[in-house]
């Protein structure tokens, strides 16, 4: 069975969460921080810091490509959708709503654009 990512864009490498991204030196701290806070808790950077430490941990999916295509449309734009062999993974249900996550990575082998 599969579920499905949306990425901006996708190198065939392994999805990783946005914790491991900034860990890892991919991304900056603060550009993250300022990032979740204007897109999801309304300018709270507190508020930023508590998402990163929870679900900032994980790679956020979809149940259906359906709703990957929603999301692409309405948030990522020319993103690409991604299909996700859930087999092997340890998918748990998100927080704020459900949808499929999976704590800090996936694999590239599981992978493959729609």
């Amino acid at each position: 069975m599969a579920i499905y990512h949306v990425a901006k864009d996708w190198d065939g490498g392994e999805l990783r969460s946005l914790a491991l991204r900034i860990d890892g030196g991919e991304i900056d701290l603060d550009d993250a921080l300022g990032l979740i806070a204007d897109k999801w808790t309304g300018g709270d950077i507190r508020k930023a810091e508590e998402y990163l430490d929870g679900d900032g941990r994980y790679v956020h999916c979809h149940a259906t490509l359906a709703e990957a295509i929603d999301y692409r449309d309405e948030w990522c734009p020319g993103g690409v959708v991604l299909a996700i062999d859930e087999g092997g993974l340890e998918v748990e249900d998100g927080q704020e709503y459900p949808h499929p996550v999976v704590r800090d990575a996936i694999p590239a082998g599981l992978i493959e654009g729609v």
